[in-house]
C-alpha cells in the first residue's frame, strides 16, 4: 500500500494481494482516523459479496473468481466500541461485462485499487438495532 495526503483526507493505493477491507482498516487505525467516506475502484481476482436478508438476518454471501473490475467501492468507516469498522458496498464485472455487487466481506487486489478516504474530524459510532439485528450509524 502506498498513500498520500490530499484536502479533507487521503488517496491510496493497494497493490496487488492486499485485500481491501483489512487494508483500510489496519490504514484507520495506524492513522487515528475516526470516520470517513470511502470511495474506489481497481481490480480485483477474488471478491466475496453478499446482501442483507431482512428476514432471516443474515447475509447470503456469494464469492467470484477471475478477472474483476472493480467498478465502484463505495462505504464509510465508523466504530462499533474499540474497534474500527469498513462499512462498504461494491459494483464489479466480470471478462463478459456483466456487472454485479453488494455487500462487500472480501476483495484480493489483483493489480492495483485506488481509495480515497475522506476524513471527518467528528467520530462516527455504531449501535445495535434490535429490529434490524444491523449495527446502526448512531447519528445523535
Amino acid at each position: 500500500m502506498q498513500f498520500t495526503q490530499v484536502d479533507n483526507g487521503y488517496m491510496i493505493r493497494l497493490e496487488r494481494g492486499e485485500e481491501v477491507l483489512q487494508t483500510v482498516t489496519t490504514f484507520a487505525v495506524e492513522n487515528c482516523i475516526t470516520a470517513g467516506i470511502i470511495t474506489g475502484l481497481g481490480a480485483a481476482d477474488k471478491i466475496r459479496v453478499g446482501y442483507f436478508d431482512l428476514h432471516s438476518r443474515d447475509y447470503p454471501e456469494k464469492t467470484f473468481s477471475g478477472e474483476l473490475e472493480i467498478l465502484a467501492l463505495n462505504g464509510n468507516l465508523s466504530w462499533i466500541g474499540d474497534q474500527p469498522m469498513v462499512h462498504m458496498h461494491v459494483v464489479f464485472s466480470d471478462e463478459n461485462m456483466n456487472a454485479l455487487g453488494g455487500h462487500l466481506f472480501e476483495a484480493r487486489i489483483s493489480a492495483t485499487c485506488e481509495i480515497y478516504l475522506k476524513v471527518f474530524s467528528r467520530k462516527l459510532e455504531r449501535k445495535r438495532d434490535e429490529e434490524t439485528g444491523l449495527n446502526l450509524l448512531d447519528l445523535k
